[in-house]
């Protein structure tokens, strides 16, 4: 869990970061990705905590 919220806090500095030039049109399409990978990785965290728990029942 702490890898995931590690990854997340770069996913956000990325979107941060930005070239003063142009910021808009890169912000949108980092925030695009940020969007797109933190639900990614926030239902790839739900499925192993669901797999644990499976687990721990048997």
């Amino acid at each position: 869990n702490s890898s995931y919220l590690w990854r997340l806090l770069l996913l956000i500095t990325n979107t941060t970061y930005l070239p003063e030039e142009g910021s808009t049109r890169i912000y949108k399409r980092t925030s695009v990705k940020f969007v797109h990978s933190h639900n990614y990785l926030t239902s790839f965290t739900y499925l192993q905590s669901k797999n644990r728990n499976t687990r721990d029942g048997t």
